[in-house]
């Protein structure tokens, strides 16, 4: 009797990676006696992985007149940090770490600027609009590492193809192998040998074959071998895992 391959199989599994990004905004008001009394506007920000965003957006104001921006230093003082140019009734003030640009102040994150005051003034020092930079929800809290569940062991199954040396006798047999994360095992199962008989387990190639162990069958023939990884004396002809096994012939 003998089986003539033994197969192995390898999985793969992709890995995905994503940025997570919190944002926010506020609008800004126009102050009582405003000067320019269709202006509006807002101020927004964005924290993320990849980049931190700081931007100011005013809308209805008079083309004609430039404006600037002041932000508080967090020491209740404002300054100018920047210019809105005449020209247009929309005009947006942005500041961004992408490109390798700076944040306000250069801070390295929009949180340090939640809550400071914030003013669009004219050339004339006129408040045009103000308010305050979004104060952003506190980041979210990584969850604990949780191991990976283990790997559900691959099996594969494969009979035995009687010789003419069986003679009448139908004997059958399965070979099973294991493959699990931390090893694995291959069992031997044969059936409608001779009742009590010893015979010879072997491995190898075609006219290289290594004895691994000799066995009894039972009354009715049957027998079972196993070896595992786990367990002395391991795997047949000494292999690692049962890849090691693809290929090779088993004999009995």
């Amino acid at each position: 009797m003998r089986w003539t391959s033994l197969a192995a199989a390898v999985l793969f599994a992709p890995f995905a990676f994503a940025s997570t990004a919190q944002e926010a905004g506020a609008p800004l008001a126009r102050p009582d006696g405003a000067v320019q009394p269709e202006a509006r506007g807002n101020c927004s920000v964005r924290d993320g992985t990849d980049f931190q965003r700081f931007t100011l957006v005013v809308e209805g104001v008079n083309a004609d007149r430039a404006l600037s921006v002041f932000l508080g230093d967090g020491n209740e003082h404002l300054l100018n940090i920047g210019d809105l140019p005449a020209g247009a009734n929309r005009r947006e003030f942005n500041k961004t770490t992408r490109e390798g640009g700076e944040l306000p102040y250069g801070v390295e994150s929009v949180r340090t600027l939640g809550g400071r005051a914030v003013e669009i003034r004219d050339a004339e020092a006129h408040v045009v609009l103000r308010g305050h930079v979004p104060v952003l929800d506190a980041p979210p809290v990584d969850p604990p590492p949780v191991d990976p569940p283990a790997a559900e062991p691959i099996v594969a199954r494969s009979v035995f193809h009687r010789t003419e040396f069986a003679g009448e006798r139908e004997s059958r047999g399965t070979v099973v192998v294991t493959k699990r994360t931390d090893g694995g095992a291959i069992r031997v199962e044969v059936g409608r040998l001779a009742p009590e008989t010893g015979y010879l387990f072997s491995v190898g190639a075609r006219g290289s074959m290594t004895l691994v162990d000799d066995f009894r069958t039972n009354r009715e023939g049957g027998a079972a071998i196993e070896r595992d990884t786990a367990h002395e004396p391991g795997l047949p002809i000494g292999a690692d895992g049962v890849g090691g096994l693809a290929g090779k012939r088993i004999e009995i």
